[in-house]
């Protein structure tokens, strides 16, 4: 990870970006268009996961630009889609969503 991380501030981030895209995934289910490729056999991967992941990734790099991130899908393969997130609307309120104190608290 990167270093002096704010881990209450990343634990934050990564729960706004779960929330966001389990909306990207419902959409996707509920819209019946799930452009669903085979990985392999029994492996499907719709245009949510690719969505999600290219989110995920985005977000992330942008933030913790020094942050190693891997996905499930080829960069490749995700280059093409948007994030349904842009990471500059990441605001302070979301970063600060957990604080440490309560980290310290739950811990103890």
């Amino acid at each position: 990870m990167q270093k002096n991380i704010n881990v209450a501030e990343f634990l934050s981030v990564c729960i706004f970006l779960s929330e966001e895209c389990g909306k990207v995934i419902r959409t996707v289910h509920e819209s019946g268009v799930l452009q669903t490729e085979a990985k392999g056999v029994e492996n499907p991967v719709t245009v949510a996961d690719f969505r999600v992941q290219k989110t995920i990734v985005s977000c992330l790099h942008q933030l913790y630009p020094s942050l190693r991130v891997v996905g499930e899908e080829d960069d490749e393969k995700i280059a093409h889609f948007e994030s349904a997130v842009d990471p500059k609307s990441i605001t302070h309120a979301v970063k600060s969503f957990i604080k440490t104190d309560m980290l310290n608290d739950m811990h103890e």
